[in-house]
């Protein structure tokens, strides 16, 4: 049963301009935040950096989105972006997939004398503060380096189930990790009581101020370590989700390219290298790529001359 929800300006066509906004937008999924843009000295306006925006609790009353579809959101718009076909004259195997060892930022594909090669994007003139020195590559030769492993992996889908049964029999339950994170909020939340309460004590002169400092500074540093420890489990329970939620495709991905392994097109390629959440890591001459398996994980390749 259609929903029927009526455009802004009327009408059952919505347009993707509002689309876009909406699902770019926190805010329908219950987080608003303040401070997004800046001005130059030009008195031109740019988005804020990440660091800097600041979070408005209890602003929006319902959300439209839980806070894991709207990240689902992002990552499907991230991956059409890096998808598309737009102004692209030569096909890029691992488009989207290669970073930059040294300085995190992505490759991207580059003609050179109208041959394919990856970039590292720390090397564009868009980028002034960045300069980063790491290697261009050969798009053919990195292509051929990656494939040639990954389809040893596709080959061996035998191997590849027991991988994941392994995997998934390590991992530590999910819903552990989740209470572990709400015990970690709740203590942020305890230290927000406790800062009130201190400066209650230093204003009712029961405090001198160097003891007001002192304690307050102990107390950033834990909301800092506890804030770490609340990001890193939560990238536990991504993880452990996205592996619970991909082990049964890509156990069937590579029965079925075992047995074509050969014949493989470029778009037979795309699809397994992204079921297998493929990144490929450069540093100089060192080549590395890692996976959503552990047998993804072929370590440190040297680059063919």
């Amino acid at each position: 049963m259609k929903a029927e929800i009526p455009a802004p300006k009327g009408g059952v066509r919505w347009s993707r301009g509002t689309l876009g906004r909406i699902f770019h937008n926190p805010a329908y999924a219950g987080k608003s935040q303040a401070y997004k843009t800046k001005t130059l000295p030009d008195k031109r306006r740019r988005a804020n950096d990440t660091e800097k925006l600041v979070e408005i609790p209890n602003a929006v009353d319902r959300a439209v989105f839980t806070w894991d579809e709207w990240l689902g959101i992002q990552k499907q718009l991230q991956r059409n972006r890096e998808m598309s076909p737009r102004n692209q004259k030569l096909h890029y195997l691992l488009r989207g997939m290669v970073y930059c060892k040294r300085d995190g930022y992505k490759y991207y594909g580059v003609p050179v004398h109208g041959q394919p090669y990856y970039r590292c994007s720390g090397r564009s003139s868009l980028l002034p503060d960045v300069n980063c020195k790491n290697k261009t590559y050969n798009a053919e030769k990195l292509e051929a380096q990656v494939w040639n492993e990954i389809s040893q992996i596709l080959s061996k889908p035998d191997l590849v189930l027991e991988e994941l049964q392994k995997q998934m029999g390590s991992e530590t339950n999910v819903s552990h990790l989740q209470e572990q994170v709400k015990l970690y909020k709740k203590r942020l939340e305890a230290y927000d009581q406790t800062d009130i309460k201190n400066i209650r004590l230093y204003h009712a002169g029961l405090w001198l101020f160097e003891r007001l400092e002192k304690e307050t500074l102990r107390m950033r540093k834990e909301q800092t370590r506890i804030g770490q420890a609340i990001t890193e489990l939560e990238t536990q329970i991504q993880k452990a989700k996205e592996l619970e939620l991909n082990a049964g495709s890509i156990w069937e991905l590579c029965q079925r390219m075992s047995k074509a392994i050969e014949n493989c097109t470029f778009e037979d390629k795309r699809m397994a290298l992204e079921s297998l959440a493929i990144k490929v890591w450069i540093d100089g001459e060192l080549v590395e790529i890692e996976g959503v398996l552990p047998v993804c994980d072929v370590g440190i390749l040297s680059q063919p001359s």
